[in-house]
């Protein structure tokens, strides 16, 4: 997807191709979109997040992963709004980084205790 855009963009505008002009289209689909439409698929469908991400089957967690969908609608936002206000790229690529990082390592430390 952020390829797409990219090239679109160097097309129809006929701009250099940029490392900025990657990131821009990097943080919109892989932040924005992932993110918010992930968050919307936790808010309405929690058992899916529950059962084929974390394994867990009782739905005491529900609430929980619904508040996780609500953040990942927030950092998908600020992913969509960066396309239209490069400002706060930096915003939604460090927090989102962090983010990502911190699951990232959190899921790997999970599969070596299992």
């Amino acid at each position: 997807m952020p390829a797409i855009g990219f090239i679109a963009e160097y097309l129809a505008n006929d701009i250099a191709l940029t490392f900025e002009l990657f990131c821009k289209w990097f943080i919109f689909s892989a932040v924005g979109l992932r993110l918010f439409l992930a968050g919307i698929k936790q808010v309405k469908n929690p058992e899916f997040t529950a059962k084929q991400i974390f394994h867990v089957e009782s739905a005491d967690c529900f609430p929980i992963l619904r508040e996780l969908g609500f953040a990942n609608i927030c950092f998908g936002l600020v992913g969509i709004v960066s396309l239209f206000r490069p400002d706060w790229r930096i915003v939604s690529a460090f927090a989102s980084g962090l983010y990502y990082g911190i699951a990232g390592i959190q899921h790997e430390l999970k599969k070596t205790q299992e």
